[in-house]
């Protein structure tokens, strides 16, 4: 079973409720379905949308991995496990005002901030490698209100590039 993290309340509210009564209440009057949302999606023409990252991306080298200095050499046709881990930190009080202050003088976006923060990261990380393509991925894909109550895999993932300039 697959789906996106807002999806996570609306399981555990139904898992709830289905161990605390005995039974799961059904909503026949529900306008969309899950499945109508993907047979919606799948029937949208991407012509538009294939056009534009083809000519965003036509230079970029996605079939190359980062060259990482810590990743072990891996074969073409090697299968991939798809496991992650997550790992968080914290940067303390004072990192953390500054660095919200910064985004706020600057009028920039934590999200933007960050990213700009890890593209130099990895930037240095890979040996100065200027060109850089990563999945982004927008979680909340719910553009209608009915989707708000349904469980899925309403994620839209885009390529997140960044061409920096190494003698700026």
């Amino acid at each position: 079973v697959l789906f996106d993290f807002p999806s996570m309340n609306i399981f555990l509210h139904d898992l709830n409720q289905a161990y605390t009564t005995g039974q799961l209440l059904y909503d026949g009057n529900t306008n969309l379905r899950y499945l109508d949302y993907a047979v919606i999606e799948q029937q949208m023409s991407m012509t538009a949308a294939s056009m534009f990252w083809l000519d965003a991306l036509h230079d970029c080298k996605l079939d190359q991995s980062l060259p990482l200095p810590y990743d072990r050499y891996r074969l073409a046709n090697e299968h991939r496990t798809c496991h992650a881990t997550s790992i968080s930190f914290d940067f303390g009080q004072d990192l953390s005002h500054d660095f919200l202050t910064h985004a706020s003088l600057n009028d920039i976006s934590l999200e933007h901030l960050t990213f700009a923060i890890y593209f130099i990261f990895l930037f240095k990380l890979t040996s100065r490698q200027t060109d850089l393509c990563l999945a982004g991925k927008i979680n909340n894909n719910r553009y209608r209100d009915e989707l708000k109550s349904i469980i899925g895999l309403f994620e839209n993932v885009i390529p997140l590039r960044c061409q920096l300039d190494p003698h700026w």
